[in-house]
């Protein structure tokens, strides 16, 4: 399954682009590296109470606290532009994913996982350099454009025996869901190698400039054990320590998808000239 996956993300994202001759041309690229989540305001209210809750009221001496989401991996897959035009428009599909765990005495663990798989619009000018007769020629670039996001928080709770569970007998376990929209700067790079062979490295930035992204709503359970009906709440409380202790109404703030990062990744990319 998970090679089916890869193999659907790898001709999701498909781009193409016109250079001032009227000549179009693509590529083919796949990159791994890694993410670092700089700012998540809501989900750090939501951490810093439920580290307060289970430092009073956990039964069990916590190990590890939940930490900030922080760095974590990126994989991307996709098609780009003509690799010597000194404009392009690129469209790209990648996954980043982060996680943290609250680890207890007993080898037990609360884990929460945030993923997001990203669809990326990026349009810019760039510095060819090279010879494009023999097909060694690489560019410099800057592009800006936007990211859609479908992000979505796994939380989860780890038992002595090693398994993960999603079920209704912990609070707040389940997958919660969430889509936005924001703001990208990119800069990509391409080294030629060999010819129609290049290494391709990229380092973007993700903002956010709305007041108010998507709050993130129970969506399903994770797969395995543990497929009861959920009967907790269908959000993820800001204030958890409202929520522990029943005192949670409607309009209380929920966990929503403010976050904005950076990511730097390196791959292989092969050009086919059109």
């Amino acid at each position: 399954m998970k090679r089916i996956v890869l193999f659907l993300v790898l001709i999701a994202g498909i781009s193409f682009s016109a250079e001032a001759q009227g000549e179009y041309g693509f590529g083919v690229h796949a990159s791994w590296g890694a993410n670092w989540i700089t700012s998540f305001e809501s989900y750090e209210r939501f951490r810093a109470s439920y580290n307060e809750v289970a430092a009073q009221n956990s039964v069990l001496a916590i190990d590890k606290e939940l930490d900030k989401l922080g760095r974590g991996y990126a994989r991307t897959f996709f098609f780009y532009s003509r690799l010597y035009s000194a404009m392009y428009t690129e469209l790209t599909f990648g996954l980043c994913r982060n996680s943290t765990e609250m680890t207890f005495a007993n080898n037990q663990a609360r884990k929460i996982e945030h993923q997001r798989f990203d669809l990326d619009f990026l349009t810019g000018v760039g510095i060819p350099f090279g010879d494009e007769d023999d097909q060694m020629f690489g560019t410099v670039a800057i592009g800006i454009g936007m990211v859609a996001s479908s992000a979505n928080f796994r939380i989860s709770y780890r038992y002595s025996d090693g398994h993960y569970s999603f079920g209704e007998e912990r609070s707040i376990n389940g997958i919660y869901l969430a889509h936005t929209l924001k703001p990208q700067i990119g800069i990509r790079a391409l080294v030629p190698v060999l010819p129609t062979v290049s290494i391709f490295s990229k380092f973007s930035v993700m903002g956010t400039i709305f007041k108010k992204d998507d709050t993130f709503f129970y969506a399903d359970h994770g797969k395995g054990t543990d497929l009861s009906p959920h009967s907790g709440t269908t959000t993820i409380p800001e204030d958890y320590s409202k929520y522990y202790n029943g005192q949670s109404t409607v309009d209380d703030p929920k966990v929503y998808a403010n976050f904005s990062g950076i990511s730097l990744q390196i791959g292989i990319a092969l050009s086919i000239q059109g």
